[in-house]
């Protein structure tokens, strides 16, 4: 079986057209490929990881999104340099990925199956570099 290939999709006037009631559809057309191939697609969010991210912008007047960019494998091993080497108290939230286990192997965790944005079933993780004290339940 193969292994679901997580897709972030952008949509570039969704926040420059406040309201915007117009579809994309070339998002759309992607998303059912992506979902017909049994992929993971939701809505871009900059602090996810994904395999692939599509962005699509139907006027040249757009502005570009600064913060569209997928940060590759390196991009996030620097953020883990980072994180790393932080003496405070940390509180990491992502989904599950084997980059981030590998690296905060050792820091306390706390999963929680969610719902992506598109109902897709996932598992959020918090990477934690201390111990939280007992939650009384």
């Amino acid at each position: 079986m193969k292994e679901k290939t997580i897709i972030g999709l952008h949509d570039a006037e969704k926040d420059y057209f406040k309201g915007k009631t117009f579809p994309n559809y070339a998002l759309m057309k992607i998303s059912a490929w992506h979902k017909a191939q049994g992929d993971v697609v939701e809505w871009w969010n900059p602090l996810y990881r994904y395999d692939r991210v599509y962005s699509s912008k139907i006027f040249d007047f757009t502005p570009a999104d600064p913060y569209l960019y997928l940060v590759d494998d390196a991009g996030h091993g620097d953020l883990l340099d980072v994180v790393l080497a932080h003496k405070g108290p940390v509180i990491l939230s992502g989904y599950e990925n084997p980059l981030y286990n590998d690296r905060l192997r050792g820091w306390h965790r706390e999963e929680r199956i969610c719902y992506s944005q598109v109902a897709s079933k996932r598992k959020e993780v918090l990477w934690i570099n201390f111990e939280p004290e007992a939650k009384e339940v």
